[in-house]
């Protein structure tokens, strides 16, 4: 009766494991498509950066969400879709969801991506620190958030992002939250 039960489960979690797969592949996907859109338009916009040509950016080598989604709030969500119809996509519950995803989630991930040579990938607490990416309605919306750490582990200053993707790449809709020296 119990081997009848064990290989039952076991076929189950086998027939399971290929849909895990998909989604985790999925997401491996987008996260190194919204890794890219933030080197290629976010690190190199002086509206965002500003780098001498030798300097050589310091990027913390995992993705957190720990402190880099503070200040953002479900109206600064909702701010994002003013006067914007293609993006009021997200009911109150998923909105609770994405912030729950924000302020909860603290477990840290391998970035997975190699940024430009002229970005270092640290351990340090002194550096750039990116958050997860949160995605939504499958992988269309994207929460990204960013901030500088100076070495006592105190912001100096970052940004949450809203991207949306348009022709199957990752763009820019809004800042939902600014983290400043806190």
């Amino acid at each position: 009766m119990y081997l009848k039960i064990l290989i039952t489960l076991n076929l189950f979690l086998l027939l399971l494991n290929p849909l895990q797969a998909q989604d985790s592949k999925k997401y491996r996907e987008e996260k190194t498509k919204v890794l890219q859109f933030f080197q290629d338009s976010i690190l190199t916009n002086s509206n965002y950066f500003i780098f001498s040509k030798g300097n050589t950016i310091r990027i913390r080598n995992y993705l957190s969400n720990s402190n880099l989604f503070l200040g953002v709030s479900l109206y600064s969500l909702n701010s994002a879709y003013e006067n914007a119809t293609i993006h009021s996509v997200f009911s109150e519950n998923e909105l609770n969801t994405i912030l729950s995803k924000m302020t909860k989630d603290t477990l840290r991930e391998k970035i997975g991506f190699k940024f430009n040579n002229y970005i270092q990938m640290v351990s340090g607490d002194s550096c750039l620190k990116i958050s997860k990416p949160i995605f939504e309605k499958n992988f269309n919306y994207c929460y990204l958030s960013y901030g500088w750490f100076n070495s006592d582990k105190t912001s100096i200053d970052g940004s949450s992002l809203f991207l949306f993707k348009k022709n199957g790449k990752w763009t820019f809709v809004k800042k939902v939250g600014d983290i400043k020296s806190w």
